[in-house]
């Protein structure tokens, strides 16, 4: 930059202010609250635990999961990838599954 050539600071300094403005007259228009999660209802369907002499222990478990997604938004729809779940029992994890791709509509 050439000595005196503040007109670049300028340039980038309004842009700034004005991107500012921008998120903040968003922000105020929609006024975004973080999706609410909970979980209703776990369900052990199947744990069996075998083992043998030669070989280490195996656990295998089922699990029905209810999970609630609340959206308290008005003009937001949040989409998710799908995402892994683990169930620990005393720190110590006794299960795993998926749950698949979703969308959150707008005040659901």
């Amino acid at each position: 930059m050439a000595e005196g050539d503040h007109g670049g600071i300028a340039r980038r300094r309004r842009t700034n202010e004005i991107d500012l403005g921008f998120l903040l007259f968003l922000f105020f228009l929609y006024r975004p609250h973080h999706p609410e999660f909970s979980v209703t209802n776990l369900h052990i369907v199947k744990m069996n635990l075998t083992s043998s002499a030669d070989s280490p222990s195996h656990l295998v478990t089922l699990f029905n999961l209810i999970v609630i997604a609340k959206n308290p938004n008005n003009h937001l729809i949040f989409f998710y990838d799908p995402f892994i779940v683990t169930v620990f029992s005393n720190f110590v994890p006794v299960g795993n599954g998926s749950i698949t791709a979703l969308t959150s509509d707008k005040n659901n």
